[in-house]
């Protein structure tokens, strides 16, 4: 899976001057399909430079590797922002945090003790660290192996989501399909490294007055990992998808967890037609709406090609307090309409 890569300036500074090593900034991280990500303030690109200016060689390499990430597909550079870090790993750190993609995160890091202070929110935030060894690898391994990306999840729950519509039947209840979606997703965890649990007592119901049921639960190494609702649509009731919506993002996330998931079981006769007024309503609405925070706003809403012809996805990232929050919104076909 493609990753977004901060590049810490010691990582590079170290590399680039080495012969043997500054063709993993060059082939490794510079050819993959990874993205780099740059802060708009250009702190790192500062960082680059200074770890480069007493050695001419390195220099030259280094406005080389600049020039080719500058004429890169588009996509390759990603922009984020640094905040007011002055700390150069704050730097690193702050520019992943802010950085505004739906890819795995990672920082690639000369030595992960450096960033020790921000290690729980790195771990909250399920994002990597690569040292020199994993990227020397044909394929990058992750350095905390019990802590799971979110795309290779996303594999999973895209087969789960695919398998289900194929199997559910119009008459099921939503809970037969929860059912039916929770096995299929344990079945995968066994394996994955992660578990499900189901309408747990969580959060607080939508009238405040008490616990309320959530539909699944994904934790992964003892540790809430994501939030997936569920809710049975025959067609477009705003105020319904708001409110499950909300109930998502603030009721049951008391954690603040960054990925959630609203999957949505369309029992009508046009899936379609349904899906394109979803996305409308989930593009035009404004996310303040959504989680409750007046100021909330939306940084993009993504809406790739269709993997499965019973199953449609759109990514909604917002920003809430200042950080990045994305939620997978998932419909599948289960009313056996035409596409």
């Amino acid at each position: 899976m493609a990753n977004a890569h901060v590049i810490c300036p010691t990582f590079f500074g170290q590399n680039i001057k080495n012969p043997n090593t500054s063709h993993i900034l060059f082939g490794k991280i510079l050819a993959s399909d990874d993205q780099i990500v740059l802060d708009r303030e250009e702190r790192l690109m500062y960082e680059y430079l200074d770890s480069v200016k007493d050695d001419i060689g390195a220099f030259e390499k280094y406005k080389a590797w600049i020039s080719l990430l500058n004429d890169a597909a588009q996509g390759k550079k990603l922009i984020s922002s640094s905040l007011d870090s002055t700390r150069r790993q704050e730097v690193v750190v702050n520019t992943i945090y802010q950085a505004i993609t739906t890819r795995d995160k990672s920082i690639i890091v000369h030595d992960t003790n450096c960033y020790s202070d921000f290690i729980d929110e790195i771990n909250r935030q399920r994002i990597n660290m690569f040292q020199l060894h994993d990227l020397s690898c044909e394929i990058l391994r992750k350095k905390f192996t019990k802590v799971i990306g979110y795309s290779a999840f996303e594999e999973d729950l895209f087969w789960a989501l695919h398998r289900t519509a194929r199997m559910s039947k119009k008459s099921w209840t939503e809970n037969d399909v929860n059912d039916l979606l929770r096995e299929m997703i344990a079945s995968m965890g066994r394996t994955n490294g992660y578990d499900v649990r189901d309408q747990a007592r969580e959060g607080e119901s939508q009238s405040k007055k008490g616990a309320g049921e959530l539909d699944l639960i994904i934790e992964n190494n003892g540790f809430l990992y994501t939030i997936l609702e569920a809710m049975r649509l025959n067609g477009i009731d705003s105020g319904y998808i708001q409110s499950h919506y909300s109930k998502l993002l603030t009721n049951y996330n008391p954690l603040g967890v960054y990925r959630t998931y609203l999957i949505s079981y369309y029992t009508g006769t046009n899936f379609d037609g349904w899906w394109a007024k979803y996305q409308k309503l989930i593009t035009e609405t404004h996310a303040s709406d959504f989680t409750g925070v007046s100021s909330s706003h939306t940084e993009e809403v993504v809406c790739p090609m269709p993997k499965y012809h019973n199953l449609r996805h759109l990514q909604h990232l917002f920003r809430c307090f200042g950080k990045i929050y994305i939620c997978t919104h998932f419909g599948i076909n289960i009313g056996g309409g035409s596409d």
